[in-house]
């Protein structure tokens, strides 16, 4: 069987990301996917989701079914492109990447603790509110985080981070493949809460738990793959 594959390859670290020269990627794949299906090789540790948007959103747009291959621990790029996919193939050793708080390419707002700036996650609010309601005796928590601690967690930003995960919520369930429509919600919640943060890795077994339509690939397909040698983007 012949498949039309197309690479994206991106070796950035933790602490040397940056967003991605999006415009001839988009060009490209849309090229690509006019070979035949579209089967889409990610080897990627971006953090870059609103290119990953993007690169969905074109392929849907155009009507394009498209496979995703996983070779190694992906960042949260590769995570909203699997999303996407008809089908997911990886190797044992490839993982996708949550969606959270604590990554600046995310865009959750920031605050101001000790001189420091950090992004607030509203997944820390309720375990937060429990502390708080236990340490002060009281059933009216919520109020009590407002006087004690305001400025850890200013209300203003507290609202702002509620509502882009909210917002990203939206747009992790609207960008999904139709298979996942059902569980479109607790996929997301996944990727955004319960996996943790951004360093975290979601293996063949949790993606599998999760309900996602994937496979381990056969060692044919891997050699397969590795016997290619373009890579279309770097």
């Amino acid at each position: 069987m012949r498949h039309n594959f197309f690479y994206i390859k991106h070796e950035s670290g933790f602490f040397d990301q940056s967003p991605l020269n999006i415009h001839p990627l988009l060009t490209d794949i849309e090229e690509a996917a006019k070979a035949g299906e579209l089967n889409l090789v990610l080897d990627s540790f971006s953090f870059d989701i609103t290119s990953a948007f993007k690169i969905v959103e074109l392929l849907k747009q155009k009507n394009v079914e498209y496979s995703v291959w996983l070779l190694s621990k992906n960042g949260s790029f590769s995570t909203i492109i699997a999303l996407g996919a008809k089908g997911i193939r990886m190797t044992s050793f490839a993982s996708l990447a949550s969606v959270d708080a604590t990554f600046w390419m995310h865009k959750f707002p920031l605050v101001m603790s000790l001189g420091t700036p950090w992004h607030l996650n509203p997944c820390e609010f309720i375990p937060w509110i429990n502390y708080v309601e236990t340490a002060v005796k009281s059933s009216n928590a919520l109020v009590e985080l407002e006087r004690i601690d305001e400025k850890a967690f200013p209300s203003k930003s507290r609202n702002a981070a509620i509502l882009h995960y909210n917002q990203l919520s939206h747009m992790m369930e609207l960008y999904m493949h139709s298979q996942y429509r059902s569980r479109a919600s607790s996929i997301a919640d996944f990727f955004q809460a319960s996996l943790g943060s951004f360093d975290s890795a979601a293996f063949f077994t949790e993606l599998k738990k999760i309900g996602l339509n994937v496979y381990l690939m056969s060692d044919e397909e891997l050699t397969t793959i590795e016997n290619k040698v373009n890579i279309n983007h770097v």
